[in-house]
């Protein structure tokens, strides 16, 4: 993730600082750095991550982030 980070910070160079993103993908990157993955995702880098996708223009799904995904609605593939 944050080779990811890098390459969308350097994409933009010296327009970096004009674009919404960079504070978010700044602070996520650092969090990201610091971070010992485990079971566990911590709140802190959970809402900049969120943050970031809003700067990016992506909105939350509905039923919010946490939301268990469902499978698609529609024909079952299963024959039983």
């Amino acid at each position: 993730m944050v080779e990811h980070l890098d390459r969308l910070l350097s994409a933009f160079g010296t327009e970096l600082d004009q674009q919404r993103f960079a504070a978010p993908a700044r602070r996520l990157r650092a969090l990201l750095s610091a971070w010992e993955p485990g079971p566990e995702v911590p709140d802190d880098i959970s809402e900049v991550a969120r943050d970031l996708l809003a700067a990016l223009g992506i909105e939350e799904p509905p039923g919010g982030w946490d939301a268990p995904e469902r499978p698609p609605e529609g024909p079952s593939n299963d024959n039983a």
